[in-house]
């Protein structure tokens, strides 16, 4: 959340109170009209905003006759302080507490694991899904962990999906007992989230791996010896697990391909959190994903002029193509398209071995891929064309004998794509969970090799929205941002008439 912009008076009076929330006046404009704030010189000036936006009334201007002072609100939820005509609002009754995107942490032990979906716009201006559900801590094997549960339509019986996600590594865990909230973030527009869940690159072994980047998943919970909300990210912590950690296989049809590489539990369950806030609906889906899912959501709806809350049960499913094996060919076209720079294909030629390395050899030196006798470490090495079955290549007018001159072992085991050479150079290093065991990151290519993993951090999170802030500087103006006549026009287009729009 943006902080509020530096202030400058404009009027001399002394002595004014500070406003509350409660006592401000939701409003919204009637028509496109006029506000009076300033520039950066102190200068007043006059702002055209669109008919629509939403505020509140803080008191009387005394300065303008039959101009009010009010808080107008952004997309972004962000406040911006003007003058504007009485005439030309509407007004509602007095500001509540406006319910904030998380349910109260009272409920982290509630049975029923509803879901509540908010409509919201990240720092970025980007829109997402919020999707939030109580959990609780628990010790599992001397480690704290919560889970969470997607109901999903199979027949002839109906299963929950769990979802089991550890603070391993974590220096500052929450105590077992501990409620939680855990808060999915699904970002609108299918492009990775800035935390996100499932660290594969763009471009693998099945169709929907590009939008798997494009969640998040974080917990919140009261810390009790900081008195203040805390909260932390997760990711997946082990690219290719030999065992089942995240699919309990007691609750599930899943069972390990411990043969084939790419359907691992990251991917598994990546695409069920993928199917569960998209809502989608699958014809003949692979049988670690189902038709459909049945969680229950219900959108939370805040209407400003009334200062109400309205919960919605999500109803609309989306008909969509199941995932399927992705084919050598579009990977290798998607890569093209995305990176034309990039050397794709073979190794290169013997005067360039020893600076090139197959990008996402060299990013998983140091992880561990699990074989029918253990494991074993990532390494380049070339495949053979015994290990690609042709019936995997049709239409590929190749052999797999070229397909195998192409590829790498992981590249194909795990991704079906041909190998990206880049210089050694273009990486750079950081340290493991141990500190000791160098990972090597990519970061002119993102998307291009999977993610380091991020081990959970806890970090203060806000109490309130900027909106619950008193009035502090009554009479005052904020300096005008040329972005606010953006911000307050994507508010016009982007979310008429609510807060919070179906984006189904």
């Amino acid at each position: 959340m943006a902080t509020s912009l530096p202030l400058t008076p404009l009027q001399k009076e002394q002595g004014f109170r500070n406003v509350l929330p409660e006592e401000m006046i939701a409003i919204k404009t009637k028509r496109d009209t006029k506000i009076v704030t300033k520039d950066e010189a102190g200068v007043e000036k006059q702002i055209t905003i669109p008919k629509d936006t939403e505020g509140y009334m803080v008191c009387k201007d005394s300065s303008r006759q039959g101009n009010i002072l009010a808080q107008l609100i952004d997309c972004k939820r962000n406040l911006c302080r003007v003058s504007i005509r009485e005439d030309d609002v509407d007004k509602g009754p007095k500001h509540t507490f406006r319910v904030e995107p998380r349910p109260p942490l009272e409920e982290g032990q509630d049975p029923r694991r509803e879901w509540l979906r908010y409509q919201v716009i990240n720092g970025d201006g980007r829109m997402m899904s919020v999707f939030r559900t109580p959990s609780v801590v628990v010790m599992h094997n001397g480690v704290p962990k919560f889970t969470i549960k997607i109901p999903a339509a199979f027949e002839p019986e109906a299963l929950s999906w769990t979802m089991a996600l550890t603070f391993e590594h974590s220096p500052s865990p929450p105590p077992p007992g501990t409620p939680i909230v855990v808060s999915v973030q699904a970002m609108n527009d299918g492009k990775p989230h800035e935390v996100t869940w499932f660290r594969a690159p763009l471009h693998g072994g099945w169709t929907n791996f590009a939008e798997l980047s494009s969640f998040g998943i974080c917990a919140e919970w009261f810390d009790k010896q900081l008195q203040k909300r805390v909260a932390c990210w997760f990711q997946n912590n082990k690219m290719f697990p030999r065992k089942g950690r995240l699919l309990p296989a007691a609750n599930d049809q899943y069972h390990p391909h411990q043969k084939d590489l790419s359907i691992n539990d990251p991917y598994v369950m990546a695409s069920r959190v993928m199917q569960f806030v998209r809502n989608y609906k699958y014809q003949n889906p692979p049988n670690f994903l189902a038709p459909e899912v049945n969680p229950d959501v219900k959108d939370v709806v805040w209407d400003h002029m009334a200062q109400t809350m309205r919960l919605i049960p999500r109803r609309t499913t989306i008909d969509r193509a199941a995932p399927r094996r992705a084919t050598f060919l579009e990977n290798w076209t998607y890569m093209a398209v995305m990176w034309p720079d990039l050397l794709l294909g073979g190794k290169p030629d013997a005067n360039y071995a020893k600076d090139w390395v197959c990008a996402v050899s060299h990013a998983l030196n140091g992880t561990r891929m699990p074989t029918s006798g253990g494991s074993i470490r990532i390494k380049y090495k070339p495949i053979t064309a015994a290990e690609i079955d042709p019936a995997e290549i049709v239409g590929l007018d190749m052999t797999t004998e070229q397909v195998a001159a192409e590829t790498c072992h992981v590249c194909w085991s795990a991704y079906r794509r041909p190998c990206a050479w880049v210089e050694k150079h273009a990486f750079s290093k950081t340290s493991n969970l141990d500190g000791h065991n160098a990972v090597n990151i990519l970061p002119d290519y993102p998307g291009l090799v999977p993610s380091p993993y991020l081990p959970p951090r806890s970090h203060v999170v806000a109490e309130t929205l900027p909106e619950y802030k008193p009035y502090e500087t009554k009479g005052e103006l904020d300096d005008w941002n040329e972005d606010w006549a953006d911000f307050f026009n994507d508010c016009r287009d982007e979310n008429a008439g609510g807060d919070f729009v179906d984006m189904d």
